[in-house]
């Protein structure tokens, strides 16, 4: 007879504690919830820039979701430079550019005078809409503001 409760004390005790797939227990994360965020943060680092006109600038980006609407944008670009870094609609970064509407600075404007390497915005956009037609373009604050320093594509 104590077999049998105990037995079924241990069922008792593994059914409250398994939680359905997608659901959320105390805090805790789901298995599923942890593989989809680190799929997220892998699919992130895998944004790199192309260097442009011979700049060398290098660096990468990083797309978070934020709730339904908006996206955390993290720039990550050397330190000491003074850049100017845009996210505007469309497939490539284009010289001489005419800015619209549509374009989002990204902070910090200035790199050398904050010291910062990485700069991170929210912008009001879902982040489906910033992958499938969105570029980070990264020009030079001063003298070489006309041309693209570094083109990122985030419809990877």
């Amino acid at each position: 007879m104590q077999l049998q409760l105990t037995a079924l004390c241990a069922l008792a005790v593994m059914s409250l504690s398994t939680v359905p797939a997608g659901a959320q227990s105390s805090g805790t994360p789901v298995p599923q919830d942890v593989k989809a965020a680190a799929d997220a943060t892998q699919a992130a680092r895998k944004i790199t820039f192309e260097t442009r006109n011979g700049s060398g600038v290098s660096g990468s980006v990083g797309l978070y979701t934020i709730g339904r609407s908006r996206t955390r944008v993290l720039v990550r670009l050397p330190a000491g430079h003074n850049f100017r870094v845009m996210l505007y609609p469309g497939s490539d970064c284009i010289d001489n550019r005419t800015a619209s509407a549509a374009d989002v600075t990204l902070r910090p404007l200035n790199f050398s005078t904050t010291g910062a390497s990485t700069s991170s915005t929210i912008v009001s956009l879902p982040i489906q809409k910033v992958q499938s037609n969105y570029v980070v373009d990264v020009r030079e604050a001063t003298s070489r503001a006309a041309v693209s320093e570094a083109c990122a594509r985030l419809n990877h």
